[in-house]
């Protein structure tokens, strides 16, 4: 009878946590924004999320309504923090570049183009004809076309990316409670899940779509005994691949390599063996091939990202380069030189780790997302490790997760410098950052190890920064 109390008291005083993050969010748009409709607009969209995901999605699931009331009010706050630092400080990562180009054009009442004629001036077009839409509407029923209303859908495209991530969790790991308690508070904690739910970018929507291609190949994995599981990954992938198309060209190759990594999987781990097996890697490679034939040839495709590659790279040196260390080092090199020199930099960034504080919003959150990857890289390092010295014991899932995370950051690597565009490997790095079984102690133990050595390396590439500033 305690114990049902104690479980009752603790739902009890979560919710209340809920509720207390949800007003401290308020008060701060509150103070931004010297207006409710942020609130009432938040409310809206918040009421029809949770009641869709409870009806149609997850049931009676509570440990993801509850991760969804989480990871909402979190980033609730921190659009409310990226909101003051908007309207007080003139915040220039909101104002100019990709989140000041979005605003701009989702409420110019000039134009009114169609998603195809939106592709032409823009790669985003999908997330820029979904804003217009809904900012028409609000607008039509009363609301005027402010930054918040945009913003409210990217929070809840994030929180969606989380939820559909802590499913895959779930089938990775038997739902094992404490491995999605972690993984819950990881994505509490992910910086830029902060990023992308505070400021008007596009990334929420690449990051959801992702998502879902993820956790459809996780499920056929985890249960490749219900033959549709693989028909229903392979739509999601094909169209997954068109909705890049429509929001960032550049890794419109990620849901197919996804989908060739699962299957590759399949048969690493000689499941299923057979006829049909080949028929669906085949599958899949033609779909590879044709996306090569659609940019005109493979030497145009790299071409392209190239272009793509350093406009990115000049954006980072100019952004970053009076604090940064390494960004005009990287960007000068050949591609393959630099492939190996972005991965190792895409998870320490930024050089030094407080140059974000005073650099506006965007860098604050990719500093802190930054300090949470000191925690997980380890974890990561020792997941890879385990997998290949224990390939016989490992899941498909996770050894599925651990191909993604090292050929998707290569990559991001190959196509941008852009620290942010390392959300499309967040799946993988979330799962693989609970594989560990932290109640063995010995594992702890050589965790802890790989942490200390990890650290320091990042203490001394901040020495050898120092000594080259102020020197």
């Amino acid at each position: 009878m305690s114990h049902t109390k104690n479980i009752s008291l603790i739902t009890e005083l979560k919710y209340f946590k809920y509720f207390f993050f949800f007003i401290l969010g308020s008060v701060l748009h509150l103070l931004a924004y010297a207006s409710i409709n942020p609130i009432l607009i938040a409310g809206f969209f918040f009421l029809i999320t949770l009641f869709s995901l409870k009806i149609c999605l997850i049931k009676l699931d509570y440990f993801l309504i509850s991760s969804f009331l989480q990871l909402f009010t979190i980033c609730w706050i921190t659009a409310g923090v990226a909101a003051l630092y908007f309207q007080f400080f003139g915040d220039e990562s909101q104002l100019y570049g990709d989140a000041g180009v979005f605003f701009e054009i989702v409420t110019d009442n000039t134009n009114d183009f169609s998603l195809l004629e939106m592709r032409l001036l823009h790669e985003g077009s999908l997330a820029i004809v979904v804003w217009r839409k809904i900012y028409a509407f609000l607008f039509f029923i009363g609301f005027p076309k402010e930054r918040y209303v945009g913003i409210t859908i990217n929070i809840i495209n994030v929180v969606l990316s989380g939820i559909v991530i802590l499913k895959s969790v779930k089938y990775l790991f038997n739902d094992n409670r404490d491995k999605l308690e972690r993984c819950l508070n990881y994505l509490s904690l992910c910086g830029l899940f902060w990023l992308f739910a505070s400021i008007h970018l596009r990334d929420s929507f690449v990051l959801l779509v992702l998502t879902v291609v993820y956790h459809s190949w996780v499920r056929f994995l985890c249960d490749s005994s219900k033959s549709y599981f693989f028909f229903h990954a392979l739509f999601v992938s094909t169209l997954a691949t068109i909705l890049i198309y429509f929001l960032r060209g550049s890794i419109v190759f990620i849901p197919p390599l996804i989908a060739i990594l699962a299957l590759l999987v399949k048969m690493l781990k000689r499941e299923r063996l057979d006829l049909l097996f080949f028929l669906k890697l085949t599958i899949f490679i033609s779909s590879l091939i044709f996306l090569f034939a659609y940019t005109n040839s493979l030497s145009s495709f790299i071409n392209a990202i190239q272009v793509l590659n350093e406009g990115y790279g000049d954006l980072s040196k100019e952004q970053h380069s009076s604090s940064s260390l390494g960004v005009s080092l990287i960007i000068s090199q050949p591609i393959f030189v630099r492939i190996p020199l972005s991965l190792i930099y895409a998870y320490i960034f930024p050089i030094p780790i407080w140059s974000g504080v005073t650099s506006g919003v965007y860098w604050l959150f990719i500093s802190c997302n930054t300090i949470l990857f000191y925690f997980l890289i380890p974890n990561i390092f020792y997941s890879i490790i385990e997998c290949f010295s224990n390939f016989s014991k490992i899941t498909s899932g996770v050894l599925f997760m651990v191909l993604c995370f090292i050929f998707l950051s290569i990559g991001v690597a190959f196509t941008s410098l852009e620290v942010r565009h390392i959300a499309t490997v967040f799946p993988a790095i979330f799962a693989l950052s609970v594989f560990p079984e932290y109640r063995e102690k010995n594992i702890r133990y050589i965790i802890k190890m790989i942490r200390f050595y990890y650290i320091a390396i990042i203490i001394v590439i901040h020495i050898i920064w120092a000594t080259i500033k102020f020197l």
